[in-house]
């Protein structure tokens, strides 16, 4: 089964403002957010204020990211070893020029 992060998730998948646009995702939903405490020794609390610091985002933004960015990379994993998977059960490839043809390229 392909997995789809649109129906897995109810989230809105849109750029975050200055990353980059590609594989990044946050929601806007109108609901109270949900809070959760992370527990992060001494030392890594220092990297991740550090990390915050250095991109000006909050450290809420930062672990919001982190784990909505990793969520979408599985989803993309997933489908990529769909992919394969098809591929390698019936391996047809298009030529380069017949695709660019057909686009009219």
């Amino acid at each position: 089964m392909k997995p789809n992060i649109e129906t897995a998730l109810p989230l809105t998948v849109k750029p975050l403002r200055g990353i980059s646009e590609a594989n990044t995702m946050y929601s806007r939903k109108k609901e109270r957010p949900m809070p959760v405490s992370v527990r992060f020794d001494k030392e890594e609390e220092k990297l991740v204020k550090s990390y915050c610091a250095l991109h000006g985002i909050s450290m809420s933004d930062a672990i919001r990211r982190a784990i909505l960015e990793k969520i979408e990379e599985e989803f993309d994993i997933a489908e990529a070893e769909e992919a394969i998977r098809k591929f390698e059960a019936d391996p047809v490839t298009i030529p380069w020029e017949k695709v660019k043809e057909d686009l009219g390229l």
